[in-house]
């Protein structure tokens, strides 16, 4: 019984991932929420058939990439923080 419980939550954990917000290719940095919609950031999938086109968070598609460590255009992944650097004097 243990084990059907088991297999059945993972089943779950997994769908509820797959979806464009815990995507690697949903941009942090492009979106938008016009009239107070849900929040559509572009897609940066290169072979996503919703390549450079705005998605919801709830959006699924076969090229979903798994968003560990962020998105792709995360400031984090250009090793600086654009929002602490300062104008040269």
């Amino acid at each position: 019984m243990q084990s059907l419980l088991s297999a059945g939550k993972a089943t779950w954990t997994l769908m509820i991932a797959k979806k464009c917000r815990s995507c690697r290719y949903w941009s942090e940095r492009i979106a938008q929420a016009i009239g107070g919609g849900p929040i559509e950031a572009l897609c940066l999938s290169r072979h996503s058939p919703y390549a450079s086109q705005y998605t919801i968070g709830e959006q699924t598609c076969d090229h979903w990439a798994e968003n560990t460590y962020g998105a792709v255009d995360d400031p984090a992944h250009a090793g600086e923080n654009p929002y602490g650097r300062r104008a040269p004097n």
